[in-house]
């Protein structure tokens, strides 16, 4: 239940930052493929760890009191994310840099969400 009500507010900001961007309020580009593999992979990996600790009671490095934190972890990172994304492309002017840290983001979200994915599977 708690993976459900994280997962919609995960969906439910990302549409609130479509319609910002719409309005023109917020100057973020969500429709980039790179800022959409980003914030994939973040949260890929947020919900598998949130589904580990939570449900699985596996252990993880990110260690969390209780459900409560477990539960921010997954809203509170992906807007972390987006608050990088949104430095990279208002910041960098280089676009090979741009890229190149938007690429980095990447690895660091899907990589130990793989991880995690392996780790629950293995548990089945």
């Amino acid at each position: 239940m708690h993976l459900i009500i994280a997962a919609a507010l995960t969906i439910l900001f990302i549409v609130i930052l479509k319609k910002l961007n719409n309005a023109k309020r917020f100057n973020f580009d969500i429709s980039n493929k790179y800022n959409k593999l980003c914030i994939g992979a973040h949260t890929f990996d947020s919900l598998l760890t949130f589904t580990s600790l939570s449900l699985l009671a596996l252990t993880s490095y990110q260690s969390a009191l209780d459900i409560f934190i477990r539960f921010s972890f997954v809203f509170g990172r992906v807007i972390i994310v987006i608050i990088f994304l949104y430095l990279v492309d208002m910041k960098v002017k280089s676009p090979y840099m741009n890229n190149f840290l938007k690429f980095v983001c990447f690895i660091i979200g899907l990589a130990p969400g793989l991880r995690e994915f392996f780790l629950v599977g293995i548990q089945f």
